[in-house]
């Protein structure tokens, strides 16, 4: 039997019929509108008057443009939404008084809960609370009613957990480890480690009865279905279909998955049908890039980053992201990009048949990075990574209810408990979560907060630590003026954000960001396109310039220091190093999906690697083995470059003065950048091939179709 929504509000004066007036008897009125209620759409709620004092006549104001009247009338709305409904009334003097009373009108609850992955996921009758933790290949598992921590050992690297609605199972999906496992209570009942080389398991999800383990698999992309008993894999959807897949949820028979960097053109995500034989690809949905204008409030932009999280009612989902202004700069539209005008977090909301609804632009925040609901989805708990925040939405208009502040370092998931009165906040950087006991939807108090290290031991380096907090802490006035940047607002976790940026106003020019995974800060050379850093420590100069940041340096020491190609900074601030430290960590390149089963080249690739090495292509001249570049220095501040024709109007300067070409970039893990070339303007490597008309680039244009395709291949399979 469904628990019943609206509660009993007829008063002790209510005698008979429900419209009855009680005797007014003498002196002012005053107004009594009951209790608030929750209901759902299209349900009757009964109200009750009968609480006022010397009232002659009852008006009633629904909220939603009805109106009612009498002491204990009924309605019933068309539409969700948190409705303010207030009742006047009237004594024989004509005076009249006013109260308001709060009704929540609410969907009903999807048949199943979805299941989201997420870095924090609970079972369906809340018994236990599952965080990943990636740094330290566990799951931490967590006791609601005592707050116990306990710990499970899982795959290298694990990045989401979800939950099943109907028994008590719950998957974790490993990265580095390659594998997903699925759990009961202490028994593991399912390791997969996936023979599909390079095809990581970013985020797994289950069905309602946990015997379906849907696979999103990250930058790879991709998605595969699989059974549980036995454990086989039904579908797999390639990464043409879905690139760069992060996003999952499981709502009924559908998959939802997310693209997480965008094209410029938009940001995406897909629902795919797995009820069938082969898997039913449903048409793909697109969150429009927004125009503007950008204000000290807003930017315009792409949606990047797009995560994604089903409402309870299964009708919405909500798509947590960063906004990236790729619209503004000297070069695009001559307007210099800003600290306040570059990124910032956005919240996105769309039905479940992909039309975009709402659409929040935060002020002073940087990347949301998830989201949660109230039980009955009427509040959006958004989470910010580097802001250490949890902002809270009305989730119908997206106004801003209450915020919690000061959370902890790196706040990546977000959970409410099922009856709403608890707040549940992982900041996996500071390895905390933190726990607030909910006084309303948007305000509560700290209640616990737990260590998420297994046995309080720490596994990263402590400056390597340090410098992955200050990595992405928007929340430092030393990185950011405001909180809307940090560096991982480009560069999240170390890798690329696939956008290309007009940093003309800081006399560089158009300019695709580079993964720093691999390269493990100076290893493979000079910094950046156009080798404008020597050391890691001068991203100093970003965090005082386009961050607007105070620095992490002395003002004295940046005077003397300054020039990025002079003075070294290393050694002048112990953050500062840490930074570098972090950005040094960075020394593996991703493998290549596009690879055989068993990590070798295809027939293909290995024709084109052929070519690669022959004189006539020239590959081999600038992008030497081992790493693929000659990317070095040829004498104190001055670098290597190449003008290889593919400077444009656009390509700008280096360093406020002229430029003369460019650094060779690795082709190590290129298969996992793109877009390509210094300006983005190259979607795929073939792209990088076909441009080469001149013969600047290499000699391409001898080779025919079949060459062409065969060296592309080998480019997208070097690790």
């Amino acid at each position: 039997m469904r628990r019943a929504l609206v509660p009993v509000l007829l008063g002790a004066l209510l005698v008979g019929c429900p419209d009855q007036q009680p005797d007014p008897g003498e002196g002012p009125p005053l107004a009594d509108a009951g209790l608030p209620m929750l209901v759902e759409v299209g349900e009757t709620a009964q109200f009750d008057g009968g609480g006022s004092e010397l009232a002659s006549t009852y008006n009633w104001d629904f909220g939603d443009g009805e109106e009612g009247a009498g002491v204990a009338p009924s309605h019933a709305w068309t539409a969700s939404g948190h409705y303010t409904v207030v009742l006047t009334v009237t004594n024989a003097e004509g005076e009249t008084d006013s109260a308001g009373v709060r009704a929540d009108v609410v969907w009903p609850l999807a048949p199943d809960a979805p299941s989201t992955a997420k870095r924090i996921a609970a079972n369906a009758d809340w018994t236990e609370v599952y965080v990943a933790l990636p740094d330290f290949a566990a799951v931490a598992v967590i006791d609601p009613a005592d707050r116990t921590v306990q710990w499970r050992d899982v795959c290298d690297d694990p990045r989401t957990v979800a939950t099943a609605s109907n028994v008590g199972r719950w998957v974790v999906a490993c990265d580095e480890g390659n594998a997903f496992q699925v759990w009961e209570g202490d028994a593991r009942l399912a390791d997969v480690a996936l023979t599909e080389y390079g095809w990581p398991a970013r985020a797994a999800v289950l069905n309602a009865s946990g015997d379906e383990i849907g696979v999103a698999h990250g930058g790879a992309g991709g998605l595969s279905h699989w059974t549980l008993s036995p454990v086989v894999a039904m579908q797999w959807f390639d990464r043409e279909q879905f690139p760069d897949s992060r996003g999952l949820a499981r709502l009924g028979s559908d998959y939802l998955v997310s693209r997480f960097r965008s094209l410029p053109g938009g940001g995406t995500w897909w629902a795919v049908n797995a009820s069938g034989p082969d898997g039913d690809v449903l048409p793909t949905h697109t969150l429009a890039v927004d125009p503007g204008p950008d204000s000290d409030t807003t930017t315009r932009g792409v949606p990047n980053y797009v995560g994604l999280v089903p409402s309870p009612d299964g009708r919405t989902v909500a798509l947590p992201s960063l906004q990236a202004n790729i619209l503004r700069g000297a070069f695009r539209d001559g307007l210099d990009l800003t600290h306040e005008t570059t990124a910032r977090a956005v919240l996105s909301q769309a039905s479940i048949d992909g039309t975009e609804g709402v659409r929040k632009v935060f002020d002073n925040r940087d990347f949301a990075s998830d989201v949660a609901f109230s039980p009955r989805g009427d509040w959006v708990y958004v989470a910010m990574l580097g802001m250490e925040a949890v902002d809270v939405l009305d989730a119908y208009t997206f106004e801003t209810a209450g915020s919690f502040q000061g959370i902890g370092n790196g706040v990546d998931g977000v959970l409410v408990s099922p009856d709403g009165t608890e707040l549940w906040v992982v900041a996996s950087y500071s390895r905390e979560l933190v726990i607030f006991d909910l006084e309303t939807p948007g305000a509560g108090v700290e209640a616990a907060r737990l260590d998420l290290r297994p046995a309080g031991v720490e596994e990263l380096d402590p400056d390597i630590l340090r410098g992955k907090q200050l990595f992405h802490r928007a929340a430092d006035p030393r990185i950011a003026r405001d909180g809307y940047l940090s560096c991982g607002s480009c560069h999240l976790e170390g890798a690329a954000d696939g956008q290309t940026w007009d940093f003309t106003d800081r006399g560089e020019g158009l300019r695709n960001t580079i993964d720093l995974h691999g390269r493990g800060g100076t290893l493979q050379g000079p910094i950046h396109w156009s080798a404008n850093f020597d050391e890691v420590q001068d991203f100093e100069n970003d965090i005082r310039g386009g961050m607007r940041g105070t620095g992490l340096l002395t003002d004295e020491d940046f005077a003397a220091t300054s020039d990025t190609l002079g003075p070294p900074k290393a050694g002048l601030s112990e953050d500062l190093d840490a930074l570098a430290a972090y950005v040094e960590s960075l020394d593996a390149f991703p493998k290549s999906p596009f690879r055989t089963n068993g990590g070798g080249l295809t027939e293909e690739a290995e024709a084109g690697r052929a070519i690669f090495n022959t004189a006539a292509a020239a590959c081999a001249t600038c992008h030497l083995l081992p790493e693929y570049t000659d990317s070095q220095w040829l004498a104190p501040a001055e670098p290597l470059l190449h003008d290889v024709g593919t400077l444009t109007d656009g390509s700008g300067g280096r360093l406020g003065g002229g430029l003369p070409g460019l650094d060779t970039p690795t082709l190590r893990g290129v298969w996992s950048t793109p877009p390509y070339l210094h300006d983005g303007s190259a979607a795929t490597l073939r792209d990088v091939l076909d441009a080469n008309v001149d013969d600047l680039h290499g000699g391409t244009s001898h080779l025919d179709e079949a060459e062409l395709a065969a060296l592309a291949a080998f480019l997208g399979q070097i690790e």
